[in-house]
This record gives C-alpha cells, structure tokens and sequence, in this order.
C-alpha cells in the first residue's frame, strides 16, 4: 500500500502517461479531489473547488474576496485562527474540528487542514476541507445497533480502558485487512503498529488523549495485512465522572495523501501516482478516445490498457443503462466535469458494479485538452443499501402477514392474502404456498406474481411431483436457497419465471407436523443472506401456525357435530355399509346379538332374526380356528385382519378377515365382541390366480431374455462376417475398375463407382452398427473418467485430421467435472457429438467447438457441447436421435445416421438423458447428464 512518497515505485513505460506540467495536473487533481480544497491570501478566498462549494451551499462568486472566517461559526473563530496559524508556524499539517456555517443557515462540522504554498507567485496557504458532520452525530450516539455499527462508512475501533479491543467494524475489516475475529479480544497496540512518523508526534498525542479524554490527528498505520494512512478521531467513553473505554474513528486517506504528495512532485512522480493509485482512473481525450488507463481500473473491470488505449464511446464497460444516455450529455460531462455522480458499469464478463464518479476536464487557452475521471467502486455500498431497503420491506411483509392470520380463519383465503402480502410490499418478485398431504399430493396453492405460468406447477403438484428445491426442503428444517433457478432448475415449470432472480423455500412446520412448501423469487445477491433466510423462516412458522390453529379450530367443530350426529351416523354406516358389522357374546356358546344387513346377505340369512338365533361356533368350518380366534381374545383383547375359514347357510366356504375388540365391564370382565368382517373369498381366489400367473411370467421372461441375447449375438456375428465380403466386393471392384481403365465408357465407368460406392457405404453402416451392438455386448463396468484428458486425447488424435481439414478448433472454457462410466463409450460419445459439429459447419465460416459443463446436484452433471454450424430445425430435434436417421444427402454431408442414435444409447445406458437446442444457421447445443464422478447409477 503506498504511504510516502520513498516507498512509491516509479512506473514501467507501458504504464505512465504523459500529461502537462505539474501545474496543470495539480489543477486538475484539485478539482477531482474527493475533499473541498480552498487557497487563501491576505485572508481571503483565492480559489475554491467544486466539492468545497456543493459542501457549503455558495458559489464561487459568493466566496472569492470574502475573509476565510466568514464562513466559521463565531464561537469556534478563535479557535480556528490559533490552529492555522500554528500549523503554519510549525510547518505541520495536522488536522483540526470546527463548525462551519453553510449560506441556507445550517452549521455543520468539518476537518480540516491547511499548509503553507505558492499561488501565483505569492505566499498563501492551501487547505483541504472535510464535512464531517455525519461522523460528529454517529460519535454523539456511541449506543448503536449492529446494523447501524455494520453500516458506517469509517473504521470503528471499541476498547476497554486498557485498551482490549472489544468492536471491530466492517470497514476496519476492509482498511485493515483483519477479521473481527482475529482482533476482537486483542490490546490494540498487538493489530495495529502506529508509525511515529515524526519524532515523538504520536506520544504527545496519545498523552493529549489521555489528559482531555479525546484527540484528532492523522497517522500511519500498519497491519500484518495492510497499511494506510488514517484520519483518526478518539474520544473516551464516559459517564457518571468514570471512563470506561475509548471510541476511535478512522478514515482511510492514503489517496489524499497520494494526491498530496502528486501536488509537491514532479510530472514522471504524478504519472506514478496515478498508476499506482487503488482508485481506477481513465483519462479522456475530446474526442472520447481513451488516453489512458491506470492498473486499478484494468483490475476492476477485467479490460487490459491495450484492449482500451485509443477506444472512443460508447466503451466496453457501459451497459444498456448508460448507453441510454444521450451523446449530448456525455459531451456535457467531458467540458464541465462531474461530482459524485453514481454510474452502473459492467466487467468484461458481463457482471455488473456500480462507481462513484469524479471527473475534471483538463482546459488549455480555453481549449479542452483531456478529461480525468476517477471512479470509487460503491458496489458494496449500493448493495448494503438494496440489502437494507429489502429487509424493510420484508419486516413489513411479516407484519402484515401477523395481522392477517389474526383474522382469516379459511385456508383459501388465507394463503392468497399471504401471497399478496409478500409481493405488495416489494419484498419478494413473487411467491407460492402448497398445502400437502401425507403422500406429498397437493391439496390447495395460491400464488401471487405468477398468474397463468403457476398452471403446470399445480398440475405436477396434484400428480405427486416435487421439484428439486421442493424435495429437499421436505427433508430439512433450513431454507433451501438456488442462486440461478433458471440454469439449475431444468425441469421445473417456473425455471423461465425465475430467469436472473434467486429462489429460496421452505418447509411450514409446526410441532413436528408438516403441512406444506413456501417458496418466493427475490434478487439472487440477497439469498446468502443469513438474517434473510432468518426472517423467511420466520414467516413459514408464523404460517404454519396459523395452519395448526386453523386446524384445532375446525377439528373442535368436526367434534362437536360428529357428537351430535354419531349415532345417527353411526346407524347409517352400519345399515348401508358393504362391510359386515356384528357383535356377539363370549365362550363356546355365544350368540350374535347384533348384526348388520351386510353380514345377513353374506352368510346367506333371509332375516336378521333368523341370523340373531345362531351360535357363532356353528359358522366355523373348523372348530380348532374358534379356539384360538377365542384363546388371542381372551390374551390380547383384540385381533385384526384375522382370516378365517367360515360356511354360509347352505355350507359353501366363506373366507372372512375379522377384526375384533373385546369390550370389558367395571369388573374386567369381558362383556361381548365388537368385530368388522370383510368378505375376501373372491379377493383369494384371485391371488392363487396371480400367483400362477406371476410364475408363468417369470418363465416367459427368463426365455425372452435368452432370445434377445441369442438375437443381439447374432447381430454382432452376422455384421462381423459380412464385413469380410464387402471387403472384397470393394477391393476387387476397384482392382477390376484400374485394369479396364481405358476401355469403359461412362455408364460402366458409373456403375463401378456405383458399386465401390455402395459397398463402402455398406461397410461403413456395418462398422456403426457393430458400435451400437458393442454398447450392450462389450460394456464395460463404469469408473471414475476425466472429460478433459477424453477431449485432449481426441483433438491429437482421432479428430486431428479433420480439425486440421476444416481449421476448426474446440474451446473448453473452464475445466469439465468427473463423471462415471464406461470409458470407451465417453470417448465414443464425445466424439460422435464433436465430430458432428466439424462436419456440419457453415461454407466458408470455420467450425468453433465449445464445450462445458457443470453440476445440477449432489449427483449428476451436466455438458454441453455447443458448435457454429448449420443448426437444425425444431421439428427435427427428436428425430436426430433416430437410427438412420439423416437430414441431408450424403452428397452434401457424410454418414450413415447412427451416430447420434449411438450418443443416445450410451447416454441412457448411464443413466442420463441427451437433447438438443437449436435452430437453422445458428448452430447447435447438444447437452446430456451423466453420474457425477464416483457416483454410479444403475446399469
């Protein structure tokens, strides 16, 4: 990190810029400076920079002539002329508080310092000038929240009297480079070195701390990670006539100091500056070529200075946002400078950052010579604030979702208005709740932002079918986050809804019971979000209660109206149901005393009095199965599904599976059964039948898989043996065509080559059709295979010839994932699906191969392998996969049609599926799963 001027290196050629004198360039930095800067002489304003006029509200014909006190508050005057005067005695730059008084009547406080100069040949004095009347409020209001502690823009540094350090902010992290982690609980003097930079300065200030309980000055300080020039403020922690810690605030001003040093040095040392400057700088011709770009800048946005030397607008690193804006206003900003001015930008990966921009036109003879703008990345900054405002609107979410389950006693209507909540706030682009049952069927949904593209997800969740988030939701208690939906989510109905947003859900549970899924879309940098997740949780238990509740409410009713209406029910039930109800008496002798039609008509009654005068034992075609049905009744109390082999009036067998309970008196002592009997005679008779059935299959099974293997050995064997006669038919036609050279005329001449032909074609579908039956006869079991080494090996190898015939070349961006399978059959399968691409490139345009991939779960991965070629129809992407299938004539493009029917075979034989994505003249993407490195699927 620079902080003075010996230990800043001197730029390489290829990084320094040649701009004006070192006059010219300390006008411009002035103007950039990212603090107000004023120049005094004979106490009175001589100059006066753009920043330090927005500060106090007056323009710079209000300020030039007027004394430099005028702007101070009367009771602080004093105070100021004794500080700049003994800075200026001392030759010290040290900084000092005061209030300032702004035109509108406001008073703020500002930091400044000042130091003796040259203007125009004259002695004056030069300041810089800091409001600081933010950071006064924050240090006035020392009991803070962890948000508003997390959010200060300045270094935080809380310590106990002997100096532990006990809060340590964000931005100490950033200025730092330490954790709080790492120095929460550590004396200060341990994490931070502070460098005397001039003799025995630091000791009189930590003394002046000590004795007023508050000191304000500006220091080197060195971490074991970082270095930085600070503006620091210390105050002590005090109440009740006790000090109980110390408070430090520390701004990072390594730039100023840059800038500082920039001023006092030579034009070669400001071409250093800016280069070595953290902050990206771009330096701007008239006529919007670019002159100049320093490291940082290159760093942030991805670009190289050779990519952007000499580059005119609109420039790489605009987006559709700035493109927007008018060549008028960029011509404006290029004349008369910017302050401030917040811009969206993207790298050159497309990824989006948000800057703070403060440019200066550089004029000579009234004549704009260049343009210096200098960028502060806020990226971090803006995020916090989108973070914040978010999580407002989400707390107000929750809370009219608290008042609504307050109120609405319906399922319906309460799911809906929590929807409509979650999205009429702005919390959430859009969200879904889905009542499940035991199976995991849907029993009611309601959503808000989706309309008809919520259609197919109710469909798939009335057939039982989960997506990927909504299956793993169910297994875990914590929210389910997806980044990219719309990349990860392949086969869910919402994935295209989801295109750029995040999507987190949830199960509602509620003492152990599980009612159902909560999901909502909402921008993807939130999702991570740890008190994000938090107050999404929040919401599905609130949810899920009001379900539990809503549920004991209406299971209190359904029980007060079952009781009002059981025995009528109850009557019912017994009259009409097909099932028969009986109860009877104990012991050898008992007797049905109760009976339901359904009994009478199986056992073959013709009333219910003639069935009321039977023994129960007289139904048992076995005595012994009466014993025991009594011996397990009078031990266990009950039996269920007991099947027993039973006669009907006329004797024919009646198979019934009986379920009993015996009823006791006060006494223990058993009173009669209450039992259900189903009659399951036909239900028997009907599995004896499947049994024989099932084995009659297995039979059949068993011979038809000898015949296939007998049917695909034969398969391969006659492909084989023909191989050898069309050989012969081609080597000898040829032979034969060399020998009567000459004495052919063209129609044998053709027919020779139409027999050559046709047997080279025929050898050639032989050979393919011998790869496809080796699929299945020749596998192999499957192991761990790098895709990469299979893509090296090809393009060096197999592929080499036709790379080099078509000057084509395979691009493998990131490194491709470990799948597992058959060795031979990746090689096969990338080959195929490359060699495709090569060989259908457009005329004239050479063939580009691009090949990716990446995980779609704990699983599987997915590739693809994208080309430039001639693209296919839509109608025709299932019919590529189809053996002999060809769209064009083998006098344009050669082959035999199996190649991608061998892609498809392999593929699923592992598991996986293959597609394709594509259209005429703009190539073609064809993409499959496969098992994950060392996870294996079935065969």
């Amino acid at each position: 990190m620079v902080t003075r001027r010996s230990s800043i290196e001197k730029p390489g050629k290829q990084s320094r810029v040649r701009l004006a004198g070192s006059e010219e360039l300390a006008q411009a930095l002035m103007r950039s400076a990212a603090t107000g800067v004023f120049i005094v002489q004979d106490r009175k304003f001589q100059y006066v920079n753009s920043l330090f006029l927005e500060e106090t509200g007056y323009t710079e014909e209000e300020l030039l002539g007027t004394h430099s006190l005028d702007l101070v508050h009367p009771e602080d005057r004093e105070i100021v002329r004794r500080k700049a005067i003994g800075n200026l005695k001392s030759r010290s730059s040290f900084p000092y508080e005061y209030r300032f008084m702004k035109k509108n009547g406001e008073a703020g406080w500002v930091l400044e310092r000042v130091t003796s100069a040259e203007y125009k040949g004259k002695p004056a004095t030069i300041g810089s000038f800091m409001d600081i009347t933010g950071r006064k409020k924050m240090e006035g209001a020392l009991q803070f929240s962890d948000a508003a502690f997390k959010s200060i823009q300045e270094s935080v540094i809380a310590t106990d009297t002997e100096y532990t350090i006990t809060r340590w902010n964000e931005a100490s992290e950033r200025i730092y480079g330490i954790k709080a982690s790492e120095a929460i609980g550590k004396r200060l003097f341990e994490v931070i070195e502070i460098v005397d930079t001039s003799l025995g300065e630091t000791a009189k200030q930590f003394k002046q701390g000590e004795t007023q309980g508050y000191y304000q000055c500006e220091q080197f300080h060195r971490t074991k990670c970082a270095e930085a020039w600070v503006s620091v403020s210390v105050q002590a922690v005090e109440g009740d006539g006790k000090r109980y810690g110390w408070v430090a605030f520390a701004t990072d001003i390594t730039e100023r100091k840059k800038a500082e040093e920039a001023l006092r040095d030579s034009e070669e040392f400001n071409s250093s500056l800016l280069s070595n400057s953290p902050n990206p700088i771009v330096v701007v011709n008239p006529d919007t070529s670019i002159r100049y770009v320093n490291p940082a800048l290159e760093k942030l946005t991805g670009f190289s200075s050779s990519e952007l030397i000499g580059a005119k607008a609109p420039y790489p690193w605009w987006t559709e946002e700035t493109l927007r804006k008018t060549s008028e206003d960029f011509g404006e900003a290029l004349h008369q400078g910017v302050r401030k001015v917040e811009e969206l930008f993207q790298k050159m990966g497309g990824q989006q950052f948000w800057v703070e921009v403060t440019a200066t036109p550089a004029n000579q003879c009234e004549q704009l010579k260049y343009y210096i703008a200098n960028w502060v990345d806020i990226t971090e900054r803006k995020n916090a604030e989108e973070r914040i405002e978010h999580l407002n609107l989400v707390l107000r979410a929750i809370r009219n979702v608290n008042q609504l389950i307050t109120r609405e006693k319906e399922h319906e209507r309460l799911l809906k208005g929590i929807c409509d909540n979650l999205i009429e706030t702005r919390g959430y682009y859009n969200a879904w709740v889905a009542l499940l049952d035991g199976s995991g069927r849907l029993i009611t949904a309601a959503e808000a932002g989706l309309g008809k593209d919520f259609l197919p997800m109710v469909e798939r969740l009335r057939r039982g079918e989960l997506t990927v988030c909504g299956q793993r939701a169910l297994t875990q208690a914590d929210v389910v986050v997806i980044d990219d939906p719309s990349s990860t989510c392949i086969n869910c109905p919402l994935a295209k809804k989801y295109s750029g947003r995040g999507a987190m859900t949830v199960r509602l549970e509620h003492t152990g019971k599980v009612y159902g899924l909560l999901s909502a879309s909402a921008p993807a940098n939130f999702l991570t979000d740890a008190e994000e997740n938090s107050l999404f949780e929040e919401v599905a238990r609130d949810i899920a209660f009001a379900l539990h509740s809503i549920g004991l409410e209406e299971e209190r009713k359904r029980g007060e109206e079952a009781l009002q209406q059981s025995e009528e029910k109850y009557r019912t039930l017994t009259e009409n149901i097909n099932v028969g109800i009986y109860r009877n008496t104990p012991g050898r002798g008992g007797k049905f005393i109760e009976v339901n039609p359904a009994l009478i008509r199986m056992f073959g009654y013709e009333s219910r009095e003639e069935c009321l005068g039977i023994n129960v034992a007289d139904v048992y075609q076995n005595s012994e199965d009466r014993l025991k049905f009594n011996e397990k009744m009078l031990r266990d109390g009950f039996v269920r599904n007991e099947e027993l082999q039973l006669k009907k009036r006329d004797g024919a067998l009646l198979i019934g599976s009986v379920s009993a309970t015996a009823v006791k008196d006060e006494k223990g002592d058993v009173k009669y059964y209450d039992s259900i009997m189903e009659d399951v005679t036909e239900r028997k008779r009907i599995e004896e039948e499947r049994e024989t059935l099932l084995e009659e299959l297995e039979e059949i099974n068993r011979k038809l898989e000898q015949s296939n293997k007998e049917l695909q050995d034969f398969a391969y064997i006659a492909s084989h043996d023909l191989r050898e006669p069309l050989r012969k038919i081609s080597s000898f036609g040829t032979l034969l065509q060399d020998s009567l050279k000459g004495e052919m005329d063209e129609d044998q001449q053709e027919n020779f080559e139409f027999m050559i032909d046709g047997a080279t074609r025929m050898q050639e579908m032989i050979d393919d059709l011998l790869n496809y039956s080796r699929l299945t006869t020749k596998a192999k079991p499957p192991e761990r295979v790098d895709l990469n080494e299979v893509v090296k090996d090809l393009k060096s190898m197999e592929l080499a010839t036709l790379l080099d015939e078509t000057k084509g070349s395979i691009r493998v961006p990131k490194k491709l994932p470990p799948v597992q399978g058959d060795p031979s059959q990746m090689h096969q399968l990338l080959q195929n699906l490359i060699g495709n691409g090569l060989k259908f490139h457009r005329k004239g345009i050479a063939p580009e191969i691009s090949i990716r991939a990446n995980r779609i779960d704990d699983n599987m991965v997915r590739v693809e392998v994208q080309d430039n070629g001639i693209g296919i129809g839509e109608e025709y992407h299932e019919q590529v996969f189809t053996m002999f299938k060809r769209l064009h004539s083998r006098a344009q493009y050669e082959g035999t049609g199996i190649g991608l029917a061998i892609c498809k075979k392999i593929v699923e034989r592992h598991g996986g599926s293959i597609g394709i994505k594509s259209a005429p003249g703009e190539g073609s993407t064809f993409w499959f799963t496969l098992p994950r490195g060392s996870y294996a699927r079935g065969n």
